[in-house]
């Protein structure tokens, strides 16, 4: 046989156990009294276990709380069901600790609690619960049975109250009115487990409450703001944007109905602009009306004084009208309410036999409208008319500003077609009058190449014979007799001058050349080599940036340049040596070219006049000429599709501007280095 085995050891005693484990618990019997606590708790107190015997434990409570707990101590143990509360108990050196005890019924008819310090949870809800006072918005909590542990002061401020007034009370028998729009919210929260926030109205107070419920355990924490002030404004914006999506609904339907009558004025327009005739453009302007207005009928006439002349009929004019209409001795008194609208302003009538003035021999009802045609002066000319089958509304503001602009329209095409025949025979006069202008512009252009040439040869007779007698009878006559020879002298030199510039004026026009590439560097130097004399004697200097080539006569780019320096030499300021600066820029496919002086300048009342031919501004007593250079010049840029004008301050110098056709683009470089002088009056010995 086997040995037997060995004895289990003793169990140890339960309440031995018991005082060893870190929790604290109480033992109560049925009427809540306390039989025991173990030694966890006697322990962290400091008290003897004669101290929680019996109610005696509501002496080791803080003072402030045994009030509370008393209270509520035989209601709840009454009730029989599980239940906690929080207080705080005095422990070792008379301290005191928030302690939250947990009761339990057991199968005896008693009860056992366990205690847990919360001090520190109690530390961080006071924190919390601070913070909440001083928020703006309303915060509560509810337990797992939508019982309110929690109010700040905002949240009673709101509803009215105090905090302690809502505590312990089911928040739907404090506030019935949120059971039915709140409460789905806050069962969701709770049964899906997440955050929900929403608005919603608070009927008593009229206020719209932004909530948010946030779960936590069997609790629900509530976040509510009053936006009320926001709800209205998003509602004011959203009526505002309902009015206005249907203001833009109906003004898009109003523009698309502008836009098809503007397609149709459009199209009118077009087709008018064609029209050589009134009688044309007015079948036209009904055709296109008559579909556009849904019309049966439609009618233009022309008003000559008392008179309706050159009817143009659409469709079918109702019967009585139409017989009417087509007479040719038809007046304004037999159509009674069309003369009323030529008088008056236009006429649009629902039903046209209910006017007093309607002809009584119309069978049907008729919707009748009527717009003057007026002419450019504004007086009336005609009339459209227009019939079509009555409807509801009558006429729309769209269908009368359609007929009204189309009766513009043809007002118009007809006051075009006028104005286009006078136009006509207005052209026929011109180019007749042009005919005879150019014709007489070139004899007298003929004239004074012609008289110019020919006075050429007695001119050097009488300046040459005058000479002569000058010289040879110098002395021997009296005084006067010299006096008389040097005028005439003078007189032949100066008519000689003149002609000479006459003829190089005529010239311009009845000499013609052929254009070509020019280098203005090259026509400089020419110009310049034919003022060598008046630029040596004055000590003028002349520069000039790179030239470019130009297309052109090289003739005639010469005398405009030589007349050009010459004047900046000839009109220079007493003690000061002239200088001349010559310069071109590119402009598109021209060069532009500036001839600048420091000369005696010109005011700007004389600009227009230094270009006419024998135009001058000072005697010949104080500077020579004839009044012909500029003339020559302004026709020389002229001939080349150019433009020339001046800038100029008196006392500081003149700047000739003007204009050539380019070639190439290329400048004229290896005549002279930009800046470089031209000429430079000799000095010394040179």
């Amino acid at each position: 046989m086997s040995a037997p085995d060995d004895p289990l050891p003793p169990l140890p005693d339960p309440a031995a156990l018991l005082d060893r484990i870190p929790q604290m618990l109480w033992w109560l019997d049925a009427r809540g009294h306390v039989r025991r606590v173990n030694g966890r708790t006697l322990r962290f107190s400091g008290q003897t276990e004669d101290a929680f015997l019996g109610d005696r434990f509501l002496e080791v409570l803080h003072p402030d709380d045994r009030p509370g707990v008393a209270g509520a101590w035989p209601r709840l143990v009454g009730a029989g069901k599980p239940f906690s509360l929080q207080f705080r108990l005095r422990c070792n050196q008379n301290r005191h600790y928030w302690f939250l005890m947990q009761v339990q019924p057991e199968q005896t008819g008693g009860w056992i609690a366990t205690g847990t310090v919360v001090e520190a949870q109690v530390r961080a809800e006071r924190r919390l619960s601070e913070v909440l006072e001083w928020m703006n918005d309303a915060f509560l909590t509810l337990d797992a049975g939508d019982r309110l542990v929690y109010v700040n002061r905002a949240a009673a401020d709101l509803v009215g109250g105090r905090p302690e007034d809502y505590l312990g009370r089911v928040l739907y028998d404090a506030f019935p009115d949120v059971d039915g729009t709140f409460r789905p919210h806050y069962e969701r929260a709770r049964r899906e487990g997440v955050s929900v926030t929403f608005e919603a109205l608070y009927t008593p107070l009229g206020l719209w409450l932004e909530v948010s419920a946030h779960p936590g355990g069997d609790q629900l924490s509530l976040y509510i703001r009053d936006v009320t002030e926001r709800v209205r404004a998003r509602r004011a914006l959203e009526e505002v944007n309902s009015e206005l999506e249907g203001r833009v609904r109906e003004r898009t339907r109003e523009l698309e109905a502008a836009r098809e009558r503007a397609e149709v004025l459009a199209a009118l327009g077009d087709v008018l602009q064609r029209a050589v005739t009134p009688d044309e453009a007015a079948r036209v302007a009904l055709a296109r009306l008559g579909v556009a207005l849904g019309a049966t009928a439609m009618l233009f006439v022309r008003l000559d004084g008392e008179r309706l002349t050159s009817p143009e009929v659409w469709g079918d004019l109702p019967p009585g009208v139409h017989e009417r209409a087509l007479r040719p001795d038809l007046g304004r008194a037999d159509l009674p309410v069309l003369s009323r609208a030529l008088k008056e302003g236009a006429v649009y009538l629902d039903d046209y036999r209910a006017d007093p003035d309607a002809l009584v021999d119309v069978p049907e009802a008729l919707a009748f409208g009527v717009e003057p045609v007026r002419d450019g002066a504004g007086r009336p000319a005609g009339a459209l008319v227009v019939w079509r089958a009555c409807r509801a509304g009558g006429w729309p503001g769209g269908e009368r500003d359609l007929l009204r602009r189309a009766a513009d329209t043809v007002g118009l095409a007809l006051e075009r077609a006028r104005v286009l025949d006078h136009v006509r025979r207005q052209r026929d006069e011109l180019q007749a009058a042009n005919l005879e202008l150019r014709r007489s512009n070139e004899e007298l252009e003929r004239f004074a190449y012609v008289a110019s040439h020919d006075l050429q040869e007695p001119l050097r007779t009488v300046a040459s014979f005058t000479g002569v007698l000058q010289t040879r009878y110098r002395g021997r006559l009296d005084e006067r007799a010299d006096v008389v020879l040097d005028t005439i002298v003078r007189g032949a030199e100066r008519m000689k001058t003149l002609v000479d510039d006459l003829l190089a004026f005529s010239r311009l026009r009845s000499v013609r050349r052929e254009h070509g590439p020019v280098s203005t560097a090259e026509v400089l130097a020419a110009a310049l080599e034919g003022l060598g004399v008046a630029l040596a004697e004055t000590g003028a200097r002349v520069v000039h940036t790179d030239l470019p080539v130009v297309r052109g006569d090289a003739a005639q780019l010469t005398q405009l340049l030589q007349n050009l320096v010459g004047n900046a030499v000839k009109f220079r300021r007493e003690g000061t040596p002239p200088v001349v600066e010559i310069a071109a820029t590119r402009e598109g496919a021209a060069w532009h070219f500036t001839v600048r002086d420091n000369g005696i300048g010109i005011e700007e009342r004389y600009f227009p006049q230094i270009f006419e031919i024998f135009q001058r501004l000072h005697t010949r007593d104080r500077f020579e000429g004839s009044g012909v250079g500029l003339a020559i010049c302004r026709r020389v840029v002229e001939a080349h599709g150019g433009r020339l004008w001046v800038d100029s301050t008196p006392g500081e110098g003149s700047t000739f501007h003007f204009t050539l056709p380019g070639t190439s683009g290329k400048s004229a470089r290896g005549f002279k280095v930009s800046g470089r002088d031209v000429h430079t009056p000799a000095r010394g010995g040179e």
